[in-house]
Order: structure tokens, then sequence, then C-alpha cells
């Protein structure tokens, strides 16, 4: 069986896949390779691992059965290109190092260790107990809310419950286990949950019904010590809104790690919004990488040699993504 590794993500994890000792042949491509050369490796391709699928790289694999997705998001596939016999998985295992970036954040907005450190190397003892300086806060009895409840979600809400938060959500579908939930109810209520929050996380899919689900209204309707911690998708909050609130106060914080803009081929350092945000002090900026872990890639390269291991033994294979809810995955 012949398996092709297809964009950077990918093709920079080969190794990976080849020291499981998979079966298959496995080659990498570039989408800038000579067509004549995509054609031959990816038309011979019984399965593609690649971030995503569009019509020109779909000409050079008409008969495709297999696309693995290394990632979770599916917004960069083409639904439209994919051959219909084709099946399209997705990878998570994301959710262990994205929850522990959460809890950081959450413990940072509470703590303020940054601020400690910075006033401290430089001599100053004014914020010690000894000094009767300010008091720092606690998570025990906030009030987190959840967008989503999948993965990620989930993962949260077991490592907040441990530092006695209540933890509330809403979901696209009602969730298996509600066992760690105070409250959860679908994403109608959620103009009902957000008061209630001290920490909002956003970890739903980004989809035309998410796309600023997090407006100037629904901003508003957070308490003014809440504090915003996205880790899904930038478009998901209003761009203008969560700075114009950041910047007034009205809204007290917020952790990004994911934005409005990325690099591209072109621009390879380019400000991650079109707003200023490196200038509040009331925000933490990342660069994308709560799920960068090394083991985090050692999980999703096993249950990629595991689906392909299955789908050679034409088994059923894991997180298969129904059409139906086209880029609609659960995060």
């Amino acid at each position: 069986m012949h398996c092709v590794l297809v964009d950077p993500y990918a093709t920079r994890n080969a190794h990976r896949l080849r020291a499981l000792g998979t079966p298959w042949t496995i080659d990498c491509v570039s989408r800038t390779d000579p067509y004549d050369q995509l054609t031959e490796a990816l038309g011979a391709a019984d399965a593609v691992v690649a971030q995503g699928w569009d019509a020109a790289i779909a000409r050079c694999a008409p008969d495709l059965g297999l696309l693995q997705l290394p990632n979770t998001g599916t917004e960069a596939v083409d639904w439209s290109a994919v051959p219909e016999r084709c099946v399209v998985a997705n990878t998570y295992e994301h959710e262990i190092p994205v929850a522990e970036f959460v809890m950081l954040a959450m413990l940072e907005s509470r703590i303020g260790i940054r601020e400690l450190d910075r006033c401290f190397r430089g001599g100053d003892w004014s914020m010690s107990h000894r000094a009767f300086g300010p008091t720092h806060g606690e998570l025990a009895g906030a009030t987190l809310g959840l967008i989503g409840y999948g993965h990620i979600g989930k993962a949260v809400a077991i490592r907040a419950r441990t530092f006695g938060v209540n933890v509330v959500a809403v979901s696209r579908r009602r969730p298996d286990d509600a066992s760690l939930l105070d409250w959860s109810g679908d994403m109608q209520a959620l103009d009902a949950m957000l008061p209630r929050c001290d920490f909002l996380v956003i970890g739903c899919p980004l989809t035309p019904e998410t796309r600023s689900l997090i407006d100037a209204r629904r901003l508003a309707l957070l308490p003014g010590h809440a504090t915003v911690i996205n880790v899904a998708r930038g478009e998901i909050i209003d761009e203008a809104a969560l700075f114009a609130a950041l910047e007034s106060g009205s809204l007290a914080a917020a952790a990004l790690d994911v934005w409005w803009r990325y690099p591209t081929e072109t621009d390879v350092g380019p400000s991650p919004s079109r707003f200023p945000f490196d200038r509040l002090p009331n925000v933490l900026m990342t660069p994308h990488v709560s799920a960068w872990t090394e083991p985090m890639l050692d999980r999703r390269w096993n249950m990629i040699a595991a689906n392909l291991d299955r789908y050679e033994r034409g088994m059923p294979l894991l997180n298969v993504v129904e059409r139906r809810f086209l880029s609609e995955v659960k995060p």
C-alpha cells in the first residue's frame, strides 16, 4: 500500500510514521512540485496525509481512497474536491497540552506571576506579604464557561474541577457525560451562560454559525472582571469588538493563542491582528502553540499509523469526518 504525505506539517513528520514500522510505502511531495511529478505520486496513492485538499491537488488523485488529516480542523478541505468514495479522517490528541495551557492562562490571570517576577527581579519587595502588599486571587470558587464540550472542553473541565472551579458549558450536541459540569445547555443558551463566567474558554470549531459568535453584544454580557481564553480559531471572536472591550477595560483580560492573521509564503512575520493587541497589558499573546508538544505529535502519528493499518485491513477507521457536518468537527 502506498501513502503520500503532502504539506510541511505532514512531510516534516515522515520520520515518525516510518519509525512506527508501518508496512506502507511512504513518499513525500510538495504542492509546488511539477504537475507530472505530483500526478505520478498521488495518482498511485491509496492514502494521502495532508492538512488540506483543493481542486488543484485533487486532479492529481482522482481515485483516492483515504484522506487522513494530521490535525483536527477541516476548514482547509474543499469537500467538493474530495472524491465521493474517499474517506476523510482527522486527528485529535491535542487536548492534553491545550487544557494545560488553559489552566496556565487561568492561573496567570488570578496570580500574575509575570508581574511578580518582573518587579522582584528589580529589587521590589512591595508585593510581598512582609510589606502588606496587594493580595492575588485564587481559582477555587470561580466559574469557567466552555463554548464547545468536545475533546478540549472535557480535558479542561477535568483539570478545572481539580482546582475547585465550577464548570458550565454550551455545545452543539448534548454531552455524552455531563458529570463534570455544574450546568450545560445547547448553543442557544450561550447568552444565559455568559453572565455567569469568570473565565470563558472558546474550544468550538470554526463554522459559518460560529464565525464572530462572540461579538460586541456577547462580550458585554460577560462580567467586567472576566477573562476570555481562545484556543480554537481567531475568527470565532469579533476582532474589533474584542480589542475595544480590552482597551476600554470593560473586559478584564484575554489569553489568545489563535489569531486572525497567519504567516504566508510572501509574509513570514505578519502582525497577528489588524489591531495592536501587543500594546494592551491585559492580553497574554502566544503564536498558536498551546498544543505543540512532542508527546502530542507522537500520539497523533501513532493514531495515523493505526488508521493506515485499519484501512489496509478493511477495518472501521478512527475519527471519520461525516460529510453531512462538512467543516463542523468536534474539537
